[in-house]
């Protein structure tokens, strides 16, 4: 009689379907998607009968439902017409259904109702969940632990969901226990926090995947058809279990693996030779792995052939869009002879091509009789409807992700436990690992500490890692293993790096041999009697392009700056000689921003050697360029940047080693033997940012009198020589340690606690702790002290000529509806994020007004900020990007 759902259904669907439904996907996760290791770490906390538990504690989720407030939804809508019939017929039936108004928004949150009934003892924050999990679970299917503590909670849930309610809720309870395989009086084993995290998350999953409305409508159907029975709930669950784990390719998906380790070597790096750092690949096992070699070491493929060894789910991040997009691109090459459901994961992600269509319209156009998939799958990797947005992006079996959406696991926020849930349920690459600053690498701290405790499988690749983050990541990775028992390993000092080197937690470091290569340096120094360093500076960098075209007229240079405004100086004094210029920073629309990429990747890229008409070329960029783009220059002029970032920067040149490109190098820039590179230098924190300037004036130093360096063999004593840690207390670096230590201590005031989790005594105040800051999740990845918005740039009639730009009006954007992606898409390629100054402007543009005219369909675009270019206090030069008006 009592209902669980009715948005979007014919006919409401009853509350014991649902419980059912929920445990029966609830097992069909346990045996399919979960991961083994997982099971194994549930299993030896709650014994033998652990998914038998999981699948009750699903199930019992929304037992809360059965409640007066819910079933009359009593605080939404009294005048519905159901609303007065259906009271009857609960009365008739025995259930009380006044409730005073007071008490309605006690009862209102069915999952509090749950969870007081689920408690084994009184709920309130103090309390510790170790024998009361099963009530914790249920209250965070939301999203957030909100403990119904209060006495007057306490009160309103015994005086008016009592009697008959009471009764039903125990019928059901009943039921449940039968067909999960749990004896009647069977007390749940304790747990501590971190199974609970994993337990709560896994209920989310189960709730929603049951949930789904294809699902329940199915259900309907067979429900009338005679075929699903509620007084055969054994049955039932039995049915359900089978569609919900054939269900799961297409909402979830389910990870098929290569065929054999042969088919993966093949598909990861084709005929070539494995190299050393490949070879350990193969041979490395669990825990965390770094692989610490330079460009050109094949780090990427060698992360892909520790993941081939196991059969899990795959998480790769990346410091950027940018580079994530491009990995997106390689990842699909790997896996185009499989059938994988797969997500791109950043804001921007939606513009990208590889969501052109849908995994429903690639597998209805897929020649399944030719082999090249299975039915309801298409072959290599298609996007699922199911996971589009925000957090599910992640559940995917294959999600290549920007550094931020992995890194918003750390944070105090909604739906903390799903996101932690997802990180450990798969193996974790972490890209460019160095560039994380001080305040992501305190986030991810907390994160190396969680997939410690859960036996998360972690790849950390970079060309250059200081040891202070090193220290730091495999410390927290330890101690989170140590107190969950996967390790004796006991706390000590860790080995010295190498590099190049892999090293395996715990174990020790092993070098890897690598030919070394020279990098001569050329440094100048911005002096303080050219006037503004800025413009000093971009001087430098321009007259270096002048010589260098004419010494080398057919050279491929690069010029990289620390700022987008220098970037837009250096790019522009170049236009106006005359020079050809491709320009590549932050400050462009994303449309612009991938249309030049493409470009560099057509010109610069491994294959643009068979073309010699693209020749010459001038790339000026930022930060962007640096981190895995696949490009190769022959010169390249950089403002000093810290070590790490030099190092990737001087990636970008001679990165194709091949004969051919080596004979073709040698002929556009004749005479040189070592990989040039020019480095640009001025004094003071303003040249310095966004860098810390005392860190800027190590890096002079250590280089001032050096004509080369060997890498990789100088390439770590570089990192550390020139770094900037909290053990650095000279008045020199006071500032920049401030600065250093604001970052730390205002991460510590939104990350997560994952050793509360693993406290013995972890109780309800550490869950509400867990999901309870109110913060944008991707903004607070980053410290970012200036303002910041994401704009979308209306350019009405095209006549300013924007790459990218939404050609429509602000009303025809406004009207695109949630479900219009391939309109969603477009507005997205106009969409640009600005900060500082430029950001003030748009945002004081508004003076108080309403950004839009009428709320935007679409959530996304609403919170967004229109910004219509022939009223505007912004303008768009289809070079260099978005620029404030008047500025030259």
């Amino acid at each position: 009689m009592l209902w669980s759902k009715s948005q979007g259904l014919d006919e409401k669907y009853p509350l014991l379907s649902h419980q059912l439904d929920t445990a029966a996907s609830a097992q069909a996760l346990w045996d399919r998607w979960l991961r083994p290791d997982l099971c194994k770490l549930l299993e030896a906390t709650l014994g033998p009968e652990a998914r038998s538990w999981f699948a009750y504690v699903a199930g019992q989720h929304d037992t809360g439902k059965a409640n007066p407030v819910f079933q009359l939804q009593l605080s939404s809508n009294r005048s519905e017409p159901w609303s007065t019939t259906f009271r009857q017929r609960l009365e008739q039936e025995g259930f009380g259904c006044s409730v005073p108004l007071e008490r309605e928004e006690r009862l209102r949150r069915h999952e509090r109702v749950s969870a007081l009934e689920l408690a084994s003892a009184d709920i309130k924050d103090g309390g510790e969940i170790a024998s009361n999990w099963i009530s914790l679970t249920a209250l965070g299917h939301h999203g957030k632990f909100q403990t119904p503590g209060t006495k007057s909670d306490r009160n309103a849930f015994r005086d008016h969901a009592g009697g008959r309610w009471k009764v039903e809720r125990a019928q059901n309870t009943r039921v449940l226990r039968e067909v999960c395989g749990l004896l009647p009086d069977t007390d749940p084993p304790p747990i501590g926090g971190v199974a609970a995290t994993l337990l709560a998350g896994l209920v989310i999953l189960a709730d929603r995947t049951a949930s789904e409305i294809a699902s329940v409508t199915q259900a309907q159907a067979r429900m009338r058809a005679g075929a699903l029975r509620l007084n055969d709930p054994a049955g039932w669950i039995s049915q359900q279990r089978d569609y919900f784990a054939s269900r799961l390719e297409e909402t979830l998906g389910i990870y098929q693996n290569f065929s054999d380790p042969a088919a993966a070597r093949t598909a990861i790096v084709g005929d070539f030779e494995l190299r050393p750092l490949q070879e350990a690949a193969l041979k490395c096992g669990d825990g965390l792995w770094f692989a610490m070699a330079p460009t050109g070491s094949g780090k990427t493929e060698a992360a892909l052939l520790r993941h081939s060894t196991c059969n899990e789910r795959l998480i790769f991040a990346l410091p950027t869009q940018a580079t994530t997009n491009a990995m997106m691109k390689r990842i699909q090459y790997v896996f185009a002879g499989g059938s994988n459901v797969a997500e791109l994961a950043h804001r921007l992600a939606s513009i990208e091509d590889f969501y052109a269509r849908s995994s429903e319209e690639v597998a209805a156009t897929d020649d399944i009789s030719a082999g090249t998939g299975t039915a309801g799958m298409a072959s290599g990797l298609v996007p699922s409807e199911f996971l589009r947005n925000g957090t599910a992006r992640l559940l995917a079996p294959v999600s290549v992700s920007t550094i931020d959406q992995v890194l918003a696991g750390s944070l105090r926020t909604k739906w903390a436990h799903l996101r932690l849930l997802t990180l450990a349920n798969a193996h974790v690459v972490l890209d460019e690992a160095h560039l994380m600053d001080y305040y992501q690498s305190a986030l991810a701290e907390q994160l190396m500490q969680w997939w410690g405790a859960t036996g998360t499988r972690v790849t950390i690749l970079t060309a250059t890692l200081p040891t202070w983050q090193r220290d730091l990541f495999a410390q927290a990775y330890l101690a989170g293993a140590r107190a969950a028992g996967l390790t004796s390993e006991g706390a000590k000092e860790l080995p010295q790096i190498l590099f190049p080197s892999h090293h395996e937690l715990p174990g020790e470091a092993k070098l890897l041999q690598q030919q070394s290569y020279t990098i001569d340096l050329d440094l100048s120094e911005a002096s303080e009697a050219l006037g503004d360093s800025r413009e000093a500076v971009s001087d430098i960098h321009m007259q270096w392009v002048l010589e260098h075209r004419t010494r080398f007229p057919f050279a491929r240079l690069g010029v990289i700056a620390n700022t987008v405004d220098r970037v837009q100086l250096i790019a522009n004094s170049l236009r106006e000689q005359d020079i050809p210029v491709t320009v590549l920073h932050s400050r462009m629309t994303a449309g612009h921003r991938r249309d030049a990429t493409n470009a560099l990747l057509g010109t610069l890229g491994p294959l643009a050697e068979a073309n010699e008409q693209t020749l010459p070329q001038v790339l000026v960029g930022s930060q962007a360029v640096e981190a895995s783009l696949d490009i190769d220059l022959d010169a390249l002029s950089s403002d000093v940047a810290p070590a790490a970032s030099l190092i990737q920067r001087a990636g970008r040149v001679w990165r194709h080693r091949s004969l051919q490109h080596v004979q073709r190098r040698r002929r556009r820039i004749p005479g040189k033997a070592n990989l040039p590179i020019h480095l640009v230098y001025a004094e003071g924190v303003g040249p310095s940012l966004p860098y810390f300037a005392s860190e800027m004036t190590r890096v002079r130093e250590y280089l001032r009198y050096k004509r080369s360096l060997v890498m990789p063999d100088e390439s770590q004593s570089f990192v550390d020589g020139t770094a900037v840690t909290l053990g650095d207390v000279s008045e020199e670096n006071l500032r920049e340690l401030a600065n250093i230590s604001r970052e730390v201590i205002t991460s510590q005031g939104i990350k997560i606690s994952v050793a509360d989790l693993q406290y013995e005594g972890v109780d309800f105040l550490d869950f509400s702790k867990l999901t309870g800051e109110d913060v944008e999740e991707e903004s607070c990845t980053r410290l970012i002290d200036q303002p910041s918005i994401t704009a979308i740039v209306i350019d009405e009639d095209g006549a300013a000529g924007v790459p990218g730009a939404w050609h429509g009006s602000l009303h025809e954007l406004e009207e695109i509806d949630a479900t219009d992606h391939a309109r969603i898409r477009l507005a997205m390629e106009a969409s640009v994020p600005l900060s500082g100054k430029i950001a003030r402007a748009v945002i004081s543009s508004y003076d108080g007004g309403e950004r839009w005219c009428h709320l935007p369909k679409s959530r996304v675009i609403s919170s967004m900020w229109p910004v219509v270019l022939s009223s505007s206090p912004i303008t768009y030069d289809p070079l260099l990007g978005v620029r404030l008006k008047d500025t030259k």
